[in-house]
């Protein structure tokens, strides 16, 4: 191989190992299994958190109308993509409920954990809530349906956030929607 050809080869491995790869769709659905890739919409994954596992920043997880009983911590920059915040919803079950990371406190309860430093989430067209009648006891505190922080960031549009609450208390119930950082953590968050 001449000089200009090997010179050659080598510039063009050296634009191909330098150019990102294609964002791509990983696809879930209550009736996928956990395995695999989720980029074929034939064969879906069945949680959010295992899509997440597989995908790259810049992906974008395709969310089929469903129940979804997790509570999916995003670590990396990624679009939770519902099919319609009537229909795609995330409602874990109390055992799958996440103890807040740290810096929550180990008594807390988040459904949907976005966490990273400098990563940017976009979540769409969604539901988070508890199922009817299945709070957490009272005293777990604090009690959050989205929870951003650990410098993340994050757009939240066309979903609903509702039934974030414990267990009903002499009438006292507390819970919070979205809450971007915990300032008195060291924990930012935007949203």
């Amino acid at each position: 191989m001449s000089i200009r050809a090997r010179v050659a080869a080598a510039a063009t491995a050296a634009l191909l190992l330098a150019t990102p790869l294609a964002a791509q769709t990983r696809f879930v659905a209550t009736t996928g299994a956990d395995s695999g890739t989720c980029t074929n919409a034939g064969a879906p994954c069945r949680t959010i958190q295992y899509a997440h596992g597989q995908a790259a920043a810049g992906d974008t997880i395709a969310i089929a109308a469903g129940t979804y009983s997790e509570s999916p911590r995003i670590t990396k920059s990624v679009t939770l993509a519902g099919a319609s915040a009537a229909t795609t919803i995330i409602a874990p079950q109390l055992a799958d409920q996440l103890p807040g990371p740290a810096p929550t406190p180990a008594n807390s309860t988040v459904i949907l954990d976005i966490a990273g430093a400098g990563i940017t989430v976009t979540v769409r067209d969604l539901t988070v809530r508890f199922p009817s009648g299945q709070y957490p006891a009272a005293g777990r505190s604090p009690i959050i349906g989205i929870w951003i922080t650990g410098g993340a960031n994050a757009t939240v549009r066309n979903t609903i956030v509702t039934e974030i609450h414990d267990a009903d208390v002499s009438g006292v119930q507390t819970g919070q929607c979205i809450q971007a950082g915990a300032s008195n953590r060291g924990a930012a968050g935007t949203v």
